[in-house]
This record gives C-alpha cells, structure tokens and sequence, in this order.
C-alpha cells in the first residue's frame, strides 16, 4: 500500500534536509529526484534541499557519511540500519519491499520527513 499524504500549503514546519553524495554515484541524481517529490507530495514542495559533494575520507567522518547518496533529515539519517556501519567514500544500497536499491522510493521517503516534521 502506497502512502501519500497531502497537506495544504503553510500547514508544515520547515525541515532541514540534506542530501549527501559522491561523485560519480550512478543514484544520487535519481535520489535528488525522488526526494523533491517526496517534499513536494508531504507538502514541502518550497523546502530547499542542502546538497554536499562529500570529497574526503575526513569529510565522510565528519558528516557521519556512510554512503551515497545519504538522507539527512533534522540533521539525522532516517535510514541509517547500524550505528557502527564504516563511514567512507562509497556508493550505499538500501533495503526495500522491492528488494536493494541505490535509493529510498519516494513513499519511503515521505514517511522519513513525516516521522522528522
């Protein structure tokens, strides 16, 4: 069952998000996509979204970065499985009902900034 939830403009706080990704991640564009859908469906369609090119080993420590593309939302990963997961340079792969993907379908991440707003 798919879930869509519709609100009326001016009825959500605003929610800090980020996407983090590194280059050369063949889902991160696609991730970027999904999730403008997934603000605009949840009603935060004017939501900024911060995009940051993780370059470093050093920057993926300092981000809590376990992978592109990652999903930070109020500064915390709604889809982090295992706090000792390895930070570092890498492209991430994420567990669906539809099996592993290289990123959240957009009804996952409308229940991440719902759980967030």
């Amino acid at each position: 069952m798919a879930f869509r939830f519709r609100a009326t403009p001016g009825s959500i706080a605003r929610v800090r998000v980020s996407l983090l990704y590194v280059e050369g991640c063949p889902s991160w564009q696609v991730a970027a996509a999904r999730l403008d859908e997934a603000l605009r469906l949840s009603g935060h369609a004017a939501q900024q979204v911060e995009r940051i090119l993780v370059t470093s080993v050093e920057q993926a420590d300092a981000l809590k970065f376990v992978g592109s593309p990652t999903f930070l939302i109020e500064g915390e990963d709604p889809f982090l499985d295992d706090e000792r997961r390895p930070v570092g340079l890498a492209c991430r792969v994420y567990r669906s009902q539809e099996g592993l993907g290289g990123c959240p379908s957009i009804d996952e991440l409308i229940e991440a900034i719902a759980a967030q707003a």
